[in-house]
């Protein structure tokens, strides 16, 4: 579960801190319900983490995306990419 901001600031912290809790396979589920900030950052690291999935043949699915996160996929035309 993801806490707290989720930002062009703290991206790489989130992105190192993930690779600890990786699992090595089956299905990961990365869940936004504890996160407060989020700005097009959240975007880049779902996109991050559907590439390291597919190589690894692993896939992802994010919960609890925050709106405004959902809003921007939807300005960007990528919406879909990021449908649970």
């Amino acid at each position: 579960m993801l806490s707290g901001s989720v930002t062009i600031a703290t991206a790489s912290q989130i992105l190192a801190k993930a690779r600890d809790h990786w699992p090595e396979s089956g299905v990961s589920t990365i869940d936004f319900t504890g996160v407060t900030e989020a700005d097009s950052a959240a975007l880049a690291l779902i996109f991050k983490w559907q590439r390291d999935s597919a190589r690894r043949d692993r896939k992802i699915r994010c919960i609890n995306i925050p709106a405004n996160v959902i809003a921007l996929a939807r300005l960007y035309g990528v919406e879909e990419l990021i449908a649970p």
